[in-house]
């Protein structure tokens, strides 16, 4: 029997649900983590090379700003540090704050 190639109806019915559906509260968390860290880079210094230790204490700051209870600030803090992506030996602050950017609307190269 040949490999089927092409999604079925149903395959792409599934597809487009799954595309359509709200995002999740942990979602929503993470977006909202990257926003900020994203415009806390390029609040100052933002010709400044971007490292990693720049990168967790940026996330970091924003759960000690944005969470109170220390079960869901360890969560997002681990699902944030997930979510960024690695510096760049090139990246300046501002650069790795756009990719940020372009990552949380969903844009792919």
């Amino acid at each position: 029997m040949p490999e089927r190639t092409h999604p079925t109806q149903e395959d792409e019915a599934l597809r487009q649900a799954r595309a359509t559906a709200p995002p999740s509260l942990r979602d929503l968390r993470i977006r909202a983590g990257v926003r900020w860290i994203a415009a806390y880079l390029t609040s100052d210094h933002r010709d400044d090379t971007m490292t990693a230790d720049t990168a967790k204490r940026a996330a970091r700051l924003y759960v000690l700003a944005a969470h109170r209870d220390d079960h869901a600030a360890d969560r997002v803090m681990w699902d944030l540090r997930r979510a960024l992506p690695e510096a760049r030996r090139t990246d300046t602050r501002a650069e790795y704050a756009t990719r940020l950017l372009l990552i949380v609307e969903g844009v792919t190269a």
